[in-house]
């Protein structure tokens, strides 16, 4: 027992493993050691990979991630990796797996930088794949149990740091009226939205460089002419000698080929006033 009283016993080894736990294990832990781990992780996986996660953030109370939330005030990345085939999904049982919970971390971990006077955030990424495999029985058990996820906050949450948010479904367009604050997303990754969501979700950014994804038709169910003005319609014009919002803008859609022409004209005359 000596070798291993002398190794429990090594100062700060237990801080270095409790600092390597997956969350979903870390909570498991008494109340101090989540109080000192949590704060020390950077990038949060939301994960149904397996079923003691999926377990975890099904049944997780909406206080406790309130609070897990603003543990993280330190966050850099949240990797959310939900089921292969909710990919499509718009409604219905497991759509948009967890993507409450997510929501409610990024804001929860704005305002506690917010509520400490923390200067310029440290939230960077945010990333959703749908590539995790379940079979029909394991999807039949998804749904969470707790609450929807809060209104948003009366205060717009700052998320000054974050550059990149990809993976974004339909299902996901309710976040374009959270109200958050980017000045510094330069890159965003979705398929199907609708240009006016997509246009409230990237207005405040003043960094943009690519929006990647076909976007929907804006309610006319014709993905043939996606209107891209659309998009950026809600963005201040560039005045005098200033560079505006889309400066940095280097790429965006795919936009088909076969687009009549005039709407070409549209499309591209907007963004070049605002360049």
């Amino acid at each position: 027992m000596a070798p291993f009283t002398a190794v429990v016993g090594t100062p700060g080894l237990v801080d270095c493993i409790v600092a390597f736990l997956p969350i979903h294990l870390l909570m498991r832990l008494s109340s101090h050691a989540r109080q000192d781990g949590v704060p020390q992780h950077r990038h949060l996986t939301i994960s149904a990979a397996t079923p003691d996660e999926r377990s975890f953030w099904k049944r997780l109370p909406l206080a406790l991630i309130q609070q897990l939330a603003a543990w993280l005030a330190r966050l850099t990345a949240i990797t959310l990796r939900c089921p292969a085939q909710l990919a499509a999904a718009a409604v219905g049982r497991g759509a948009g797996w967890c993507f409450e919970v997510m929501v409610t971390i990024v804001e929860g971990h704005a305002e506690a930088r917010r509520a400490a006077a923390l200067q310029r955030g440290t939230l960077t990424s945010i990333r959703i794949f749908h590539d995790v495999q379940l079979t029909c029985e394991e999807l039949d058990a998804l749904d969470r149990t707790t609450p929807e996820r809060p209104p948003p906050l009366v205060a717009r949450p700052t998320l000054d740091a974050l550059t990149s948010i990809s993976g974004l479904k339909p299902v996901h367009q309710s976040l374009a009226e959270r109200g958050w604050e980017m000045p510094s997303l330069a890159w965003v990754g979705q398929g199907g939205w609708q240009p006016h969501r997509l246009g409230r979700l990237v207005v405040s950014s003043r960094s943009l460089r690519r929006v990647r994804g076909s976007i929907d038709a804006g309610g006319t169910g014709r993905r043939d002419e996606p209107r891209w003005e659309k998009v950026f319609e809600g963005m201040p014009v560039a005045t005098g000698q200033q560079p505006g919002p889309l400066s940095h803008l280097e790429a965006i859609g795919p936009v088909p080929v076969f687009l009549h022409p005039v709407l070409v004209f549209l499309q591209f005359g907007t963004i070049d006033k605002l360049r």
